[in-house]
């Protein structure tokens, strides 16, 4: 709830709670427990199942690009506190308190003045308008960072950047100011701690992986998106074909280690082309990534040129596209798999789906 006084929360949420339980049922109480700091990495991506509506990714995206600190994990936990993704959220408050905050970043009329604008330009200027509404949020939070880094600068405030940020933009900054950090008590206590834990369900921190972000598995421009993620010929086809010329260089999605190098083709023979009739993924690359993600790298013209058990980083070159195994000519069959172990049918997740969550476009 974005607001520039304290007194339009001791007012307001109390009737949006008895009136709007499910839109801001985030209010309801603080888990206590701060997360660890790697929860308020600016380096967070969104997690590939992030439940975030498909119209507003992207928009999450370019608003946690907005400043260093607050990442689109953060935005978004902001954003299911606040109106849990619903446009028509109302938390109703009189007039004297600053009237009615409204959509999913829960905005009121003056504070909206000041930080909001028809940033996707469909000529509508609302904080009812989602688009507008992600990014005013991000605006307002950058602004609060750097106020808040100011006033700690200064000894006028004492407690952690974010915290303080979250808590001004919940209660104002007269209201952090007042209570010298974040209050002691009531809900504008709560709702930083309320936003924070809810981060690991939008986000997972890359800070984790060697080279630290994720990257396209092929260079742009070298390739073409073929046979997408889904059923096939009666099973599931596990990842998305890349397809591209022989010997186009294909890399490491993010930094991990290397566990599998191996050719697994139905002619037994990984250095000649494949076909339809030929079974298996001919030489592939397996990596085990932070948060238990797996990727797979498949069809390689010949032996890649990593070694099980070596730590490579995001971009680093494993091998080169051929048509090794159960393939039709030349691509990469590039598979992302989630919860550790042995990568399966079962656990593999749409990689373009995956890609797009971490900010690329493939």
């Amino acid at each position: 709830m974005s607001s520039t006084s304290s007194t339009r929360y001791l007012i307001g949420v109390g009737v949006a709670v008895a009136m709007l339980p499910v839109i801001l049922i985030g209010f309801i109480a603080s888990s206590g427990t701060p997360p660890p700091t790697a929860a308020l990495n600016a380096q967070q991506v969104l997690r590939p199942d992030a439940p975030i509506p498909a119209k507003y990714v992207s928009w999450v995206q370019r608003a946690g690009r907005m400043c260093p600190d607050i990442g689109p994990a953060l935005v978004a936990a902001q954003i299911d506190v606040e109106s849990s993704w619903r446009e028509d959220a109302v938390a109703p408050n009189p007039p004297e308190a600053g009237g009615d905050a409204v959509g999913l970043a829960q905005f009121q009329d003056a504070t909206w003045k000041t930080w909001g604008g028809d940033t996707d330009g469909d000529r509508t200027n609302s904080p009812r308008d989602g688009e507008d509404a992600i990014m005013a949020l991000a605006k307002f939070m950058c602004s609060n960072v750097a106020w808040a880094k100011t006033q700690l600068a200064n000894s006028n405030i004492e407690g952690e950047t974010i915290r303080i940020a979250l808590a001004a933009y919940f209660c104002g900054r007269t209201c952090v100011l007042q209570a010298r950090g974040v209050p002691v008590e009531g809900k504008a206590r709560d709702y930083p701690q309320q936003v924070l834990d809810r981060v690991p369900t939008y986000g997972q921190a890359t800070a984790l992986n060697p080279g630290g972000t994720w990257t396209l598995p092929l260079a742009a421009g070298t390739y073409k998106v073929g046979s997408g993620f889904g059923p096939r010929g009666g099973r599931l086809h596990a990842g998305v074909d890349l397809t591209a010329a022989k010997t186009v260089p294909i890399y490491a999605a993010s930094g991990g280690r290397i566990t599998t190098v191996v050719c697994n083709s139905g002619n037994g023979n990984c250095d000649i082309d494949g076909g339809t009739g030929v079974g298996g993924c001919g030489w592939y690359v397996e990596i085990a990534h932070a948060n238990n993600i797996t990727t797979r790298y498949c069809h390689m013209l010949r032996r890649p040129v990593v070694q099980v058990g070596q730590t490579v980083p995001a971009g680093q070159q494993l091998g080169v596209v051929g048509s090794s195994g159960n393939s039709s000519g030349p691509h990469l069959h590039f598979e992302v798999h989630t919860g550790g172990g042995k990568p399966t049918n079962a656990n593999a997740i749409n990689p373009i789906a995956f890609l797009r969550n971490v900010g690329l476009t493939p």
